[in-house]
């Protein structure tokens, strides 16, 4: 019988909780988050040109300029890139690749209604080298390029794999974003429909290491809410705020 000086301990199950806090506020004219994949000493990325998927869930202020939301960069003529293009109101995720001996450009692009919405949209790119480049916003795939049988031109691959990813700018001092960016994830495979579909989750962030998905490469969850440091909760890529590039309460939900 048990009696008052049993010490039989009790067991609890925790299951961490997720939050979805904060987002980064870029004012659209210096603001941008550096993540130097090199000074990192980043190693595994070999893959991620080959095949791969971007998942960031923006806010658009109003703009009269184009604005990089993220640039994943070997160099200037091999790059895969997240933007919004003021001047045709249209969202756009390009592929430039100089491996064939030519620079060429691939552009996945569509015009949903996301510049002073009011509201943040989820945005999705996947891309495989040996196939084409797809744009999703919302859970929708708006846009895949190139058309019939045509590929990707091929990466640079004498140059290596990602040598930075910028959030906020192109990592040429230009095209600066103007909005927030919220919970940003990089996957070293093409996510599917169905795993996008999970991931917009109908409009409310949730937890990228389960609900059936496959766990993202790096996520930046900008849980951090103060500072210059953006941490990678799956990985060490870590980020520095520039600028003076703010946390904001201002979340999707």
């Amino acid at each position: 019988m048990l009696g008052l000086g049993n010490t039989t301990p009790y067991m609890y199950s925790i299951t961490p909780v997720f939050t979805n806090d904060f987002s980064i506020s870029l004012d659209g004219t210096d603001d941008f988050i550096d993540a130097d994949v090199v000074n990192n000493g980043i190693s595994g990325w070999e893959d991620i040109y080959e095949q791969g998927s971007i998942s960031v869930w923006v806010k658009v202020e109003p703009t009269s300029s184009t604005g990089t939301i993220v640039r994943l960069q070997l160099d200037s003529n091999n790059f895969i890139s997240l933007y919004y293009h003021a001047g045709s109101n249209e969202t756009r995720a390009a592929w430039k690749a100089d491996g064939s001996g030519s620079v060429s450009t691939t552009v996945a692009s569509d015009n949903p209604a996301i510049e002073d919405s009011g509201n943040f949209h989820h945005i999705v790119c996947t891309w495989a080298q040996a196939g084409k480049i797809n744009l999703y916003v919302d859970g929708s795939l708006l846009d895949t390029q190139p058309g019939g049988a045509t590929r990707l031109p091929a990466w640079n691959t004498t140059g290596g794999d990602i040598d930075n990813i910028a959030i906020g700018q192109d990592t040429n001092g230009s095209s600066y974003f103007n909005g927030n960016v919220s919970n940003f994830s990089l996957w070293s495979k093409e996510l599917s429909a169905s795993a996008v579909s999970l991931i917009y989750n109908s409009g409310t962030p949730n937890d990228l290491n389960s609900n059936g998905l496959t766990a993202p490469t790096s996520w930046y969850r900008f849980e951090e809410g103060s500072g210059t440091t953006m941490n990678d909760t799956n990985g060490s890529n870590n980020g520095t705020l520039i600028n003076g590039t703010t946390y904001s309460t201002d979340v999707p939900t």
